[in-house]
């Protein structure tokens, strides 16, 4: 519930500015990553440049680098909560069906996952914190758990003309092919492929369907 509440807080609330001032501390580890450089490249920025801030190139600018900022540190801590360690699957789903209150948190989470799980890929054999997992393990636990929590929702969240959970599916087809997941990990990942791939002959009216009353944050925040 503790991870869900801060995964959470950071998508819903935090702007480009706080990420700027962490990515800038000199106690954040990893000072060569590209979030770092690119929050060092927009204090330089804003720093450099205030009287034209009225300008077109530089409002331009402007809004580009922020939307990196934010698309990468949002991975970036997602990846760190969802590594920090292995979760109980019936833990991780009730505090997901709990804690996520809104069709665009669902969509968010759901969608930043899916590039987790692609970007890790089996190439992540390293465990940033000690009891921790993989990326790659980590994304499957977090999708498998979101999948069984909010499978109404996710099958009416629509992107780019086509429905999100399409996307989830490609990428679980692409993580089964890895050879480097554990036999866990590749039930996980058949699990997900069954669930969502039976799931167009399910109903389900039972459920509430989540509705917004104001969007504050969304999948603009994600520069996918």
């Amino acid at each position: 519930q503790v991870l869900i509440s801060i995964l959470r807080f950071v998508l819903r609330y935090v702007e480009t500015d706080d990420f700027v001032t962490y990515y800038s501390k000199e106690s954040v580890s990893g000072k060569t990553s590209l979030v770092a450089r690119l929050s060092k490249q927009y204090m330089e920025l804003i720093a450099k440049v205030p009287h034209k801030a009225d300008s077109q190139q530089y409002v331009d600018e402007e809004k580009n680098l922020a939307s990196r900022i934010m698309s990468l540190a949002v991975l970036d801590i997602t990846s760190k909560i969802i590594t920090y360690s292995r979760c109980n699957h019936s833990f991780l789903t009730k505090a997901m069906r709990d804690g996520l209150k809104s069709n665009a948190e669902v969509e968010t989470l759901l969608i930043t996952l899916s590039k987790l799980l692609q970007c890790g890929g089996g190439h992540d054999a390293m465990v940033s914190f000690k009891g921790g997992t993989t990326l790659s393990v980590g994304a499957v636990e977090w999708i498998s758990a979101l999948t069984d929590a909010h499978l109404g929702t996710m099958l009416k969240i629509s992107l780019g003309g086509g429905l999100v959970i399409d996307r989830i599916q490609s990428a679980v087809r692409s993580a089964l092919a890895q050879s480097e997941f554990s036999n866990e990990a590749k039930e996980m990942l058949d699990h997900i492929e069954m669930v969502t791939e039976h799931a167009d002959t399910m109903t389900d009216e039972s459920s509430p369907s989540l509705r917004e009353t104001t969007v504050l944050y969304s999948t603009e925040r994600l520069a996918f």
